[in-house]
């Protein structure tokens, strides 16, 4: 158990109110010949510390076992290809007061945690002692901004890069009837059946509790170069061809400035998209999305350097998952370019964070692990929890 899990996931952090007198007493039931007065190197590895991975918590110090459980337990999960770090906060321990202490400290950061004490103990120009850092309640916390209880579960969501690689899933929302009318004016049903695929009713209610472009979209995507694949493009156009509506298509010459938009300035887009749309379009959402070369094959079968992807881990990744071409494109060209991939396809996303985190526990387990720090490790990605579909299919036509 800890007691703060930050940073998506990636970070966990546990407090403890233990005072320098409880350590001390607790030392002296272990033996005091462990962390008393040595040959005052700091220890016999040059680091002070007392501590090395190998070693077993059993019967030691309560404060190092539970650091070596939570180490062992970070080991077996992943957050976004990487293994959560792991903080203590001493608030009650100075260091830099008793020696004993600061040998404890030093074997706590051994583990491979980070810790902060509450002071130094050492004082000032004035004299007066260094007073620890105020640490406030969780309910403080939480009640002093709500917004950063978000960041407290894991999560696969990131922090935007400046330019952002977008999947067609995502096109199609940017485009779809379903995004940018209201419920009454789209569109009815196409004949024969006349009426909506159950997955486009869905969609239409999922809307009209919580419209996606301005809620979630609008947010992520504005005031960042919008990029795609040319794969990525191309299946949005054949989509659109086969059953989008007018207003779609509309949309989707916006989107890329292409077809009567050809020669549109991007303010000039932004006025057009707002034409079409029954929701507020931020003037810095910056069109047209610009279809960037990028051949996978190319990086795979090393034709062209990478620039961080990790060429073995996208081999097997793509082996093991059978990716189709536009998903090993999409994914692998936000991957080697450091962008984001914005997408909601969930189960391709998942799928590949699984498979890529099973290559990264093998390399580590044969001790290939560190040198791929250089390297982002997986795609990075922004999965969207839901989709909008373009509006024209009829429930009785196959959905190939």
């Amino acid at each position: 158990m800890v007691d703060i899990v930050s940073e998506n996931g990636l970070e966990w952090t546990k407090v403890s109110t233990v005072t320098a007198k409880r350590l001390l007493f607790e030392m002296a039931k272990e033996g005091w010949e462990r962390y008393g007065d040595d040959d005052g190197d700091g220890g016999s590895d040059g680091t002070g510390s007392t501590f090395s991975e190998g070693d077993s918590p059993s019967g030691g110090l309560e404060l190092l076992r539970f650091a070596e459980d939570m180490r062992r337990a970070a080991h077996t999960v992943r957050v976004r290809y990487r293994h959560p770090r792991i903080r203590f906060i001493l608030p009650k321990i100075n260091e830099g007061e008793v020696a004993d202490v600061d040998a404890v400290i030093r074997d706590l950061r051994a583990t491979g945690a980070a810790v902060e004490c509450g002071g130094h103990g050492a004082p000032h120009g004035d004299g007066e002692e260094r007073q620890p850092p105020k640490i406030l309640a969780r309910d403080a916390v939480l009640s002093e901004n709500e917004a950063a209880f978000s960041h407290m579960m894991p999560s696969s969501s990131l922090p935007p890069t400046s330019t952002l690689n977008i999947d067609c899933t995502i096109l199609l929302a940017l485009i779809s009837d379903i995004s940018h009318l209201l419920k009454a004016s789209i569109p009815a049903p196409p004949p024969p059946s006349h009426r909506y695929h159950s997955a486009i009713t869905r969609q239409i209610e999922s809307e009209v509790a919580c419209p996606l472009l301005p809620t979630e979209l609008f947010p992520c995507l504005c005031g960042r170069t919008l990029v795609c694949t040319p794969e990525a493009a191309r299946r949005m156009r054949e989509i659109v061809e086969t059953m989008g509506t007018p207003s779609e298509r509309t949309r989707a010459e916006i989107l890329f400035g292409e077809g009567s938009f050809a020669s549109a300035s991007p303010s000039s887009l932004l006025e057009a998209l707002r034409q079409q749309s029954a929701h507020a379009v931020p003037p810095n959402l910056q069109l047209p999305v610009h279809a960037a070369p990028f051949s996978a094959d190319a990086l795979l079968d090393g034709t062209r350097a990478p620039l961080h992807l990790h060429v073995a881990h996208a081999r097997e990744a793509a082996a093991s998952l059978a990716l189709s071409d536009i998903n090993r494109s999409v994914f692998f060209y936000g991957w080697d370019r450091g962008f984001v991939t914005v997408t909601s396809n969930r189960s391709v996303a998942w799928a590949m964070e699984k498979a890529i985190g099973t290559l990264l526990d093998e390399a580590e387990r044969g001790g290939r692990g560190r040198h791929e720090d250089r390297l982002h490790l997986g795609p990075p990605m922004w999965v969207v929890a839901t989709a909008r579909s373009l509006v024209g299919k009829d429930k009785g036509r196959r959905e190939g």
